[in-house]
């Protein structure tokens, strides 16, 4: 599986290649099965080859409506053990560093090329529409973005903050994610200031 995704990765960096990778069929139900299912090189490789494909305008609205695909990016952005819609959920507590000094080295990376895929595939309104509307990534963004002791908290922060710039966002984030104004109320404290 490694050198498959070592080639995949390759194929990816090409920027002549990106669109028929992302238009072949299931190539990128594929990509998200590995990285739902595979915890070390093969995900990190997959979320990084999705970088690659986001950063062609033409291929990101593949990706977004990829089946199952922002489930499984959620899945490794995910704050462990933290439901993330629950009452009080802006209460992180003390400011931990935790998520982003994981022992496993590739789940980091893997993390670090999904919030730079996001916030490619969110810079059109169509993607950015559409994934305002997909509770389980806006609730894991929101999840990390209250972890002021991480660098990611800002990643996270950046995503949410191109979601809202389209007005059509705004009213439904505010009313499907009551998490999310206690969370940006909360953020307005980190210490970050890119946050």
């Amino acid at each position: 599986r490694v050198r498959a995704v070592s080639t995949l990765l390759n194929l990816s960096a090409d920027r002549r290649n990106r669109m028929l990778i992302a238009n072949h069929p299931g190539m990128l139900e594929s990509v998200s099965q590995c990285v739902k299912h595979d915890g070390g090189e093969g995900r990190q490789g997959c979320c990084t080859a999705l970088l690659y494909l986001s950063k062609t305008s033409e291929a990101r609205g593949f990706i977004v409506r990829s089946g199952g695909m922002m489930d499984v990016l959620a899945e490794v952005i995910r704050v462990p053990g933290r439901d993330d819609g629950g009452e009080g959920a802006a209460e992180a507590g003390p400011d931990v560093d935790f998520y982003d000094s994981d022992p496993n080295r590739f789940l980091h990376g893997a993390r670090l090329s999904v919030f730079a895929c996001l916030l490619c595939l969110v810079k059109s309104q169509e993607n950015a529409y559409t994934v305002a509307r997909e509770q389980v990534i806006v609730d894991a963004l929101v999840g990390v973005s209250r972890r002021h002791g991480s660098p990611s908290h800002a990643r996270a922060m950046a995503v949410l903050a191109h979601l809202t710039r389209q007005s059509k966002n705004c009213h439904h984030l505010v009313f499907k994610h009551p998490s999310l104004l206690p969370t940006l109320q909360y953020a307005t404290g980190s210490s970050d200031r890119e946050a």
